[in-house]
């Protein structure tokens, strides 16, 4: 049988990986991104609380800062064209007139993840424009902070403890070679099936712009759930609990990353959280098999 080692990805996989992200956030930012402010001649830092920002209201009207330079009224006044009703009330007949007319409801008007990042984003950029903040410092300060709440975002739990694993406390040696063997049998039955690469099927839907690679993606996204549930199913000498687990938790990982991953085309920031999943999770189960893989060859189960 092959040694173990010959299934781990390719030497390139980082710079294709990174070569993947730098395409998808220039597409994101390509395709969502509305208009480009200019900056001021301010200096001013700003210390950013992107909610504080959005929900500006300097007025008082109702109407928060950065919508009421959309509608073209004045943020500072309360009434901006001076006829006795405040812009609270003229937007929001506006806004209802404009529902009614389209046949949408204001009320229920939502998007996906990328969609309200988008928002999000436009939302506070046109507010520290009003405020006269918008520099290189508060656009520093805006990327930190929208990067942090992205990579929260992409923190999986573990879906098994240690507690979980169905140990064996018979620690011979024809015991751990029997585990090891079958290990190895079923890491080797779910390669045959496909996993281990999905990074290129990804690089290939990058390229060529083929929706039907994203399918793979899904099915692959399965496979590495499926192949979870069978590690989580095995019993394991004390000794190589810890391995396991890894196993166990990271192949489950891999499974969402490349759920969301799978979304990519109609959910870019699901999809570029997913490739940031995929690269974290994907990393130690790597080396999770580099390290059985040693173990397999100091037990003669595989050929130097």
């Amino acid at each position: 049988m092959n040694s173990i080692r010959e299934y781990l990805p390719s030497k390139k996989f980082s710079v294709l990986l990174l070569i993947i992200v730098c395409i998808l956030l220039a597409i994101f930012f390509g395709q969502k991104l509305i208009s480009r402010a200019k900056t001021p001649t301010s200096n001013s830092k700003t210390s950013l609380s992107v909610q504080s920002i959005v929900e500006g209201d300097r007025d008082g009207d109702g109407v928060r800062d950065w919508e009421e330079s959309l509608w073209g009224t004045d943020p500072d006044k309360k009434d901006s064209n001076g006829d006795g009703i405040e812009d609270g009330q003229e937007i929001e007949t506006r806004r209802n007139a404009l529902a009614e007319k389209n046949g949408t409801d204001t009320d229920t008007q939502s998007g996906n993840q990328t969609e309200e990042f988008s928002k999000t984003l436009f939302a506070t950029i046109i507010s520290l424009k009003e405020k006269g903040s918008l520099n290189s410092s508060s656009l520093t300060d805006l990327s930190n902070t929208l990067s942090d709440t992205v990579t929260k975002d992409s923190e999986l739990p573990n879906i098994l403890e240690t507690k979980g694993i169905l140990t064996t406390k018979d620690q011979t040696l024809a015991t751990q070679k029997s585990y090891l063997t079958k290990l190895q049998t079923l890491i080797f039955s779910y390669e045959k099936k496909g996993i281990g690469y999905e990074y290129k099927t990804f690089a290939d839907y990058v390229a060529l712009e083929d929706n039907s690679l994203l399918a793979t993606l899904s099915t692959t996204s399965a496979l590495y759930k499926e192949y979870s549930s069978a590690l989580a199913k095995m019993q394991v000498p004390d000794k190589y609990i810890t391995l396991h687990l890894s196993l166990v938790n990271n192949s489950h990982n891999i499974g969402i990353a490349l759920e969301n991953m799978a979304q990519s085309q109609d959910n870019e920031l699901v999809g570029a959280i997913g490739i940031g999943q995929y690269k974290k999770y994907n990393t130690v189960y790597e080396n999770n098999i580099k390290e059985l893989s040693k173990i397999l060859v100091d037990n003669a189960i595989l050929d130097q």
